[in-house]
């Protein structure tokens, strides 16, 4: 009975691509990604902020799916730029000074399936806040680490996890 309760599980399971226990949902058909270095757009451009994200991306589709890494005939591409890095007032203080500041960070991404004919664009945006006293360079790295996280996971999500 327990072999067939699991064989059932493993069934269904596949039906709508291969899962994997991250929650990642492959494309049916697709065994590889490519993931382009993101442009840096930014008004503001921060120097290996653009590597350090494809990076994180590259890594978390390696760590998370079954999928190979590729530089040419992808089954999966991603494009993308950045197009913010700034910061401004978070909360104010009782004299109209800002208390906190916030780094903001966006990015344009363009994913597709070359296997399944779909794609889609979108615009991921985070932000985390540090002290108005604070000099933005000294938690620049830290904020970054932060904020990029919280961009993969969204972009990953997107792409493997909410359809």
């Amino acid at each position: 009975m327990r072999t067939v309760f699991l064989f059932i599980l493993l069934i269904s399971v596949n039906a709508c691509g291969i899962y994997s226990f991250t929650g990642a949902s492959i494309p049916e058909g697709a065994q590889t990604v490519k993931i382009n270095l993101l442009e840096n757009n930014a008004r503001i451009v921060v120097a290996d902020l653009a590597q350090t994200l494809t990076d994180d991306l590259q890594e978390k589709c390696g760590r998370e799916t079954t999928l190979k890494l590729t530089n040419s005939n992808p089954d999966i591409e991603f494009f993308g730029q950045i197009t913010q890095y700034d910061t401004r007032p978070a909360a104010t203080a009782g004299s109209d000074q800002a208390a906190l500041n916030e780094l903001i960070i966006t990015v344009e991404v363009d994913f597709k399936d070359y296997v399944n004919d779909k794609e889609w664009s979108k615009s991921f945006s985070q932000k985390a806040t540090f002290e108005q006293s604070s000099n933005l360079t000294d938690v620049q790295d830290q904020l970054i680490d932060e904020i990029g996280e919280l961009l993969i996971n969204a972009i990953f999500n997107e792409a493997f996890v909410n359809w």
